[in-house]
């Protein structure tokens, strides 16, 4: 075998493999996934990463190219799969951050009030949208993606390029998480749901004791004044238990 024959069997192959898995794993990652992001920074981030990675995940990879190309396209298919299922983990957690939105748009009256989502790439709540953006950055502000990078590379570990893909554990897996994050923005919207409840007690209150005053005209701005008060001081908090929670289910799942 000639040094060029020698070069695509080995290196050339382990790039391939390893750009189906984590090159489709960072074009889902948030932060990479927005539709503010070129296809071309995507695609050119994930081809120099998973070239940087070749010779220290190449331990991890067959020793050869398969001589049959149905076998080789069976493995690039099942790499993508791997890379699909990570890049989905990665995402999972972002539901909490986006029902909290949800959650707390109808607690504040601001759930008429619609912009552009970046992340999910289409019409929101200003409330989740600031969310989404707020967290996004965050998790690269705090070097959160350093932990998921490390992640995709572990995964060769947790997911070998040999063995058959897991998908009744991967399907369990999400479902398990997804109720978690659904859990998580429960919890980071609660003190927006109590508040909410007692100004509506705080309404009814008012209704039945001055008749003459339009409560439902002035449940609005009291809704988004105690709304944005009540944002304004516990953004920081809200934001620094998500990250936590995010780094703790990240962290879980890779050693799973």
């Amino acid at each position: 075998m000639g040094l060029l024959e020698t070069f695509i069997a080995t290196q050339v192959f382990s790039f391939l493999i390893i750009f189906a898995r984590i090159g489709t794993a960072i074009m889902i990652m948030p932060g990479l996934s927005d539709i503010t992001v070129p296809v071309e920074i995507r695609l050119f981030f994930a081809l120099t990463f998973c070239f940087i990675l070749v010779p220290v995940l190449q331990p991890f990879l067959p020793a050869a190219m398969p001589a049959q190309p149905i076998v080789f396209g069976v493995m690039i298919v099942k790499e993508m799969l791997t890379g699909l299922f990570l890049g989905l983990m990665t995402q999972v957690m972002m539901i909490a951050i986006n029902l909290a939105g949800v959650l707390v748009a109808h607690a504040t009256s601001l759930s008429s009030a619609m912009t552009f989502n970046p992340q999910l790439s289409g019409q929101t709540t200003v409330v989740n949208t600031f969310f989404s953006i707020l967290t996004v950055v965050m998790l690269f502000v705090t070097d959160l993606h350093h932990l998921l990078f490390m992640g995709f590379i572990d995964s060769y570990a947790l997911f070998p390029t040999q063995n058959d893909l897991m998908l009744d554990d991967m399907s369990f897996s999400v479902a398990q998480d997804i109720s978690e994050a659904m859990r998580i923005g429960l919890m980071i919207s609660a003190p927006f749901v109590v508040v909410s409840f007692g100004v509506f007690i705080a309404m009814g209150l008012v209704a039945r004791l001055v008749p003459q005053i339009q409560v439902f005209a002035l449940s609005v701005p009291v809704q988004v004044l105690t709304g944005l008060v009540l944002l304004m001081t516990s953004i920081s908090a809200m934001m620094l238990f998500f990250l936590d929670e995010y780094e703790r289910f990240w962290k879980s799942f890779l050693e799973s």
